[in-house]
């Protein structure tokens, strides 16, 4: 089942687990969506990298149920299933490259979710250094780039402090 994107008042679809949650207002940033409730954070996050030099720059952030369909139907690894609809709705993300949340299942559906572009000089490193003071952690141990804003966890609650993602940065 896919949900309309956006209300009559044009705020977009949240989602957490598979469910419809709510509506939001979005501002951009750059070509990113950010879900107005998560900018103060997104804003705090970014500006502060600045004052200390380092430039973040989102790759990534609020997604519509289609957007998120779309990346599962780029992302899947057998591309004979490409327009196979019921496959790329349920099919378990180990079977995309990079895994891939269902539509309705990602974290960047209800808006806390942001992916930063960590290749520029010093970004990667300023976020595992610093992130955490804003309420930033990061939530997928094979994506560098994935931050999610939940204040009230601890940094190593879903990437352990011994990960090797984390590059010795820590």
């Amino acid at each position: 089942m896919v949900n309309e994107s956006q209300n009559a008042k044009g705020e977009y679809a949240l989602y957490e687990n598979g469910k419809l949650i709510g509506y939001s207002p979005v501002t951009f940033i750059g070509m990113v969506k950010v879900v107005n409730k998560y900018l103060p954070n997104v804003n705090a996050l970014i500006n502060a990298a600045k004052k200390d030099g380092v430039s973040l720059v989102l790759d990534s952030g609020f997604r519509t149920w289609e957007e998120q369909y779309n990346i599962r139907v780029r992302n899947v690894i057998d591309k004979s299933k490409v327009n196979d609809r019921n496959y790329i709705m349920t099919a378990n993300n180990g079977l995309f490259s990079p895994r891939t949340a269902m539509p309705g299942y990602s974290n960047h559906q209800n808006g806390d979710a942001y992916d930063f572009n960590v290749n520029l000089p010093n970004a990667y490193k300023w976020l595992v250094h610093n992130a955490i003071q804003y309420g930033w952690i990061r939530t997928v141990p094979t994506e560098i780039w994935h931050w999610q804003y939940l204040p009230s966890m601890s940094k190593f609650s879903f990437v352990h402090q011994d990960d090797k993602t984390w590059n010795g940065l820590t």
